[in-house]
């Protein structure tokens, strides 16, 4: 019996959160006009700043659930490796005693399972 993982759609969607973070950060501030003057002016500056340092904080929080899903996958990995071994050993046991339990002879009324 093979318990098994597949890491590969875990890491496939790390790293399509991965180029959404990177695009975030890619995205460079607006450029403040200085010299209008304009009644939202002073706001709209204050606004472009604040989406600077909002979308740097995105980008950092993106990056870490990315390295949280990789490490949840490598501990299902962990986690299955150390399942199958324990089943392993567990029927491996029952297959060394069957032929002894058995002896060769055909149980009875196991026709009912059929």
């Amino acid at each position: 019996m093979t318990i098994q993982s597949n890491s590969s759609a875990a890491s496939q969607a790390a790293s399509q959160i991965s180029t959404g973070a990177s695009g975030i950060t890619n995205v460079t501030s607006g450029t403040k006009d200085g010299d209008s003057v304009y009644n939202g002016n002073n706001d709209a500056s204050t606004y472009i700043d604040k989406e600077s340092t909002y979308s740097g904080q995105i980008a950092g929080q993106l990056t870490q659930f990315v390295s949280l899903v990789h490490s949840m996958a490598s501990e299902f990995e962990a986690t299955d490796a150390r399942m199958s071994n324990s089943i392993q050993s567990k029927t491996a046991i029952f297959q060394q005693t069957e032929s002894g339990i058995y002896s060769g002879e055909t149980l009875p009324y196991t026709n009912y399972f059929q």
